[in-house]
C-alpha cells in the first residue's frame, strides 16, 4: 500500500482506519501487539480501524510516529499518512466551518483575545443553549422571532 496513491478527496476516518488495518496486517501485527507497541489500548486501535474513533493527532503525534515506525512507512509517504490522519481527526470539519463562517471565526478570535475562564465559557454555553431553545420555539413569542 502506498499512501501517496490514495486520492486526498477520499480521506476520512474510515479511509485512515482501513489503511491502518491493512498496513498492520501486511506487517504481521496482531491488533493487541500493535496497540501495545504504540502505547494505546487494543480497543482504541480497533475503533480507529473501524472508523468509530478519530485518528490520534495534535498532542498525540508521538502515537502517529509510533505507527510510522512500527509499520515502516517510508519517508516519501509520511506526509500523506499525516494528512490522512489529520483528515480523520475531525479537526478539518471545524476548520472548514470556521473558514466558511467569518462571524464564527470572529467570535472565537474575540473570545481568545479575552482569555475567557472556564466559568465564562460555561456562561457562553448556557447562552447558546438558550439561543437554540428560542430558535426551536413552537410559539410565536416576539423575543423568539428576533432569533429566527
Amino acid at each position: 500500500m502506498n499512501y501517496n496513491d490514495i486520492d486526498k478527496s477520499s480521506y476520512n476516518k474510515y479511509t485512515f482506519g482501513k489503511c491502518l488495518k491493512q498496513q498492520r496486517l501486511d506487517k504481521g501485527y496482531s491488533l493487541r501487539n500493535l496497540a501495545s507497541t504504540v502505547g494505546i489500548s487494543a480497543a482504541y486501535l480497533s475503533d480507529i480501524e473501524k472508523g468509530a474513533r478519530n485518528a490520534p493527532v495534535n498532542s498525540h503525534n508521538n502515537i502517529l510516529e509510533a505507527f510510522i515506525d512500527c509499520l515502516q512507512i517510508p519517508d516519501e509517504e509520511k506526509m500523506a499518512f499525516y494528512e490522512m490522519a489529520d483528515s480523520a481527526s475531525g479537526a478539518n470539519a471545524f476548520k472548514k466551518y470556521l473558514e466558511e463562517n467569518s462571524a464564527a471565526l470572529s467570535f472565537l478570535s474575540q473570545a481568545k483575545n479575552q482569555e475567557l475562564t472556564s466559568e465564562e465559557w460555561s456562561v457562553l454555553s448556557c447562552c447558546m443553549d438558550e439561543l437554540i431553545k428560542k430558535r426551536n420555539c413552537p410559539k410565536n413569542h416576539s423575543k423568539c422571532k428576533v432569533l429566527k
